[in-house]
């Protein structure tokens, strides 16, 4: 599957487990268990504006990693495309294919998640790159937390990073 595919297949997979973050995870445990804090976040990937894809993949590995350092249980996008293949390629294999709705919400079901963090990353005028990211309840319909970021460059957010991760875990 190429990248734009991918990113697609991860966007829908992410927006379906954000519908199904109210229906309880199934007993047989295929889907990963919340967290002991009952959280369980999908962080959907970055938007960029004025920052290649290159560079907004390497922030979204920092902000898993510091969501990791917090505690937190996540699944991060390159999780997500690396758990949705392989589940992809059983579903191929047991005759099921992505245009089945069925099959979607197996998927979706990987992730389990009651919370998603979404951000955005880019430049300025004026000069300078910000980041915001916000905490997005599935169960209640709401954002429950935002955090926000101004720097001289893109080299100097991962040092905000793991301040705005544990904003968001308040």
């Amino acid at each position: 599957m190429n990248r734009i595919g991918m990113t697609t297949l991860v966007a829908l997979v992410a927006g379906c487990a954000m519908m199904k973050a109210e229906e309880k995870p199934a007993s047989n445990g295929a889907a990963p268990e919340a967290s002991a804090s009952g959280l369980r976040i999908a962080v959907k990937p970055l938007k960029g504006s004025g920052i290649d894809a290159a560079a907004t993949g390497t922030l979204e590995g920092q902000i898993c990693t510091a969501l990791f350092n917090a505690h937190a249980d996540a699944i991060c996008p390159d999780d997500l495309k690396a758990i949705i293949s392989v589940k992809q390629q059983q579903m191929e294999l047991g005759g099921c294919d992505a245009s089945d709705a069925d099959c979607m919400q197996k998927i979706a079901g990987v992730a389990n998640a009651n919370r998603v963090l979404i951000g955005e990353v880019g430049k300025i005028d004026g000069g300078g790159v910000v980041i915001t990211l916000s905490m997005v309840d599935t169960t209640a319909s709401r954002v429950v937390g935002r955090a926000s970021e101004r720097v001289g460059s893109l080299g100097d957010l991962p040092a905000k990073l793991p301040e705005m991760v544990n904003q968001l875990l308040k």
